[in-house]
């Protein structure tokens, strides 16, 4: 199966890229490469193109690291979180069931009949 491509401008060169998700989408992440490639470009004394591609590279990887850190962060307290949720309404499930029993037995005669 052929991968579709589309062609988008990187740092001003022409390129056959794999699509993204959909065109629209292909070409916004472009737009956001270009972008970073700018304010690199912008912030550098000097003129190297190949160096402010792996910049951005970088630049990207540091921010994907990061994110899937704090997802992963996020998901272990939001587990937390559920377990003593989970915890808290079988300890109250528990104590319900024993006011139950209580009042069960409060309301039985000896014989285990209603009185």
């Amino acid at each position: 199966m052929k991968i579709p491509l589309i062609d988008v401008n990187l740092a001003h060169m022409p390129l056959k890229i794999p699509i993204i998700g959909n065109p629209e989408t292909t070409r916004r992440i472009a737009q956001i490469v270009n972008e970073r490639l700018e304010q690199i470009e912008k912030e550098s004394n000097s003129i190297d193109t190949h160096r402010f591609a792996l910049e951005a590279a970088m630049r990207f990887a540091a921010e994907l690291e990061q994110t899937q850190q704090a997802y992963a962060d996020y998901k272990a307290q939001a587990e937390a979180e559920e377990k003593q949720e989970n915890r808290d309404i079988l300890f109250a499930l528990d104590k319900i069931a024993e006011n139950l029993r209580s009042i069960l037995e409060n309301t039985q005669g000896s014989d285990g009949k209603r009185e």
